[in-house]
């Protein structure tokens, strides 16, 4: 019983961990996101493909 209450509180703290890893991560794309378009509005960029240089992957 005491192991898997160990395991049970060592589940709990990586989903913690992962959840803050989530919301800093989802915070960060929509700080990118209200950045770029602070820029597009403002014309200092053209449009959003210049914010990030799409290229397709080669071909194998």
């Amino acid at each position: 019983m005491l192991t898997s209450q160990k395991w049970g509180g060592a589940q709990e703290n990586v989903n913690k961990f992962l959840l803050e890893i989530s919301n800093i991560f989802i915070e960060s794309l929509i700080l990118a996101s209200a950045d770029a378009l602070q820029l597009w509005r403002t014309g200092r960029i053209s449009s959003f493909a210049s914010v990030v240089d799409f290229q397709p992957l080669p071909v194998m």
